[in-house]
């Protein structure tokens, strides 16, 4: 994905995490199995914390139900959390 093609009003006005999160999710450049896999750090692009075979993305952790904070931004961080990264 090209810089120019990212809008600033993607990007929250905060400072933190929040930001952060927003950056790698506009940019795909996450530490979700997915994207690890697709750079070749990762063997697999399965979830490690599930048993359902379905590939890590920021869609399976909106579903993941272990995960149990309320918003996108907590959910990455608890899931990273979880992963030991």
């Amino acid at each position: 994905m090209s810089w120019r093609m990212i809008s600033p009003f993607s990007i929250p006005d905060k400072l933190g995490h929040d930001a952060v999160v927003a950056f790698l999710r506009s940019t795909g450049h996450d530490c979700l199995a997915a994207h690890l896999h697709k750079i070749r750090i990762s063997s697999y692009p399965m979830c490690p914390l599930c048993n359902y075979g379905e590939v890590m993305d920021r869609d399976h952790l909106l579903r993941y139900g272990a995960l149990r904070k309320p918003s996108k931004v907590s959910r990455y961080w608890e899931a990273k959390a979880l992963l030991g990264q």
